[in-house]
């Protein structure tokens, strides 16, 4: 889940959706701004952003975190930061 020069391309966003079940949906968006399906029973979605986008959740992963009612969070080689539902962007845990 974190940016490799040599293994993902610029333009691209690693997606893991972790659902209530325990299981996980993986999935890669290109292009800046893609879109994909986000499963009902979603507790936890992980993503990377494109190589030269800042580390922090945009505009548009709180929109998300707030429509999943679950932390939308940012993952970095160095840093984790999560989107939550109510609005709030706090550090996530690494280590």
């Amino acid at each position: 889940m974190t940016y490799m020069p040599t293994q993902i391309p610029h333009n691209e966003e690693c997606i893991a959706a972790l659902r209530c079940n325990g299981s996980v949906v993986y999935t890669m968006v290109r292009g800046r701004g893609g879109t994909f399906r986000i499963p009902i029973d979603i507790m936890l979605l992980l993503h990377t952003h494109p190589y030269d986008a800042p580390p922090l959740p945009s505009d548009a992963d709180k929109v998300t975190a707030k429509k999943i009612a679950a932390p939308n969070c940012m993952v970095t080689a160095t840093e984790v930061w999560c989107a939550i539902p109510n609005g709030k962007v706090i550090p996530g845990c690494w280590g």
